[in-house]
């Protein structure tokens, strides 16, 4: 594939509520790749919103997407990425 991605991603699922955990039963995947952004999906056990970290490093994950609807199938559309970050 032309455009391969060494993306490095952290996905961190926050519980709707305090007291319940919030377990991943499938992914994090990368779905959709472009030139200039991807999708992260994955699924979880209880409803809460989603959010994803992300950078150039594992140790700089400085930048994230969320969206606070609150679901248990969760997609994160990352965009305006450089080419082969």
């Amino acid at each position: 594939m032309k455009y391969f991605y060494s993306l490095l991603v952290f996905a961190l699922v926050s519980s709707a509520s305090l007291a319940q955990t919030t377990a991943v039963l499938r992914g994090p995947y990368l779905q959709s790749p472009s030139s200039s952004g991807i999708k992260i999906k994955w699924r979880t056990d209880s409803i809460c919103n989603s959010r994803v970290y992300y950078g150039t490093s594992p140790s700089d994950l400085n930048q994230y997407v969320e969206d606070l609807l609150d679901t248990v199938n969760h997609t994160i559309a990352i965009t305006g990425l450089n080419p082969f970050t």
